[in-house]
């Protein structure tokens, strides 16, 4: 009876910890979507931005980015990390191969 116990905790446990790490992605995910909603309007692509809103079927109204944090800084973040870690910027983009 006690081994029985003991596979249900680590399934409940189990579950509940992806259950958070889902949630956690999904958070990421919307954040993601408003910070570039966000860098759209701020550059001008209005439309863009509206589009983007209308496809992901999120509210966007509900939520506000951060006043210390924005796209531009989170890229010049990163790229200094990785060139204190790796002594060279990152890769963000690269160019495709012929079509």
């Amino acid at each position: 009876m006690a081994e029985g116990n003991l596979n249900y905790q680590i399934i409940k446990t189990t579950h509940a910890a992806r259950e958070a790490d889902d949630q956690r992605n999904e958070n990421r995910k919307r954040s993601l979507i408003i910070l570039i909603v966000q860098w759209l309007a701020d550059e001008g692509y209005i439309e863009s931005a509206r589009q983007l809103e209308r496809e992901t079927n999120l509210d966007v109204n509900k939520y506000d980015v951060c006043d210390n944090v924005d796209l531009y800084t989170i890229i010049q973040e990163y790229e200094s990390y990785f060139y204190v870690k790796f002594n060279r910027y990152p890769k963000l983009t690269k160019k495709q191969g012929p079509s």
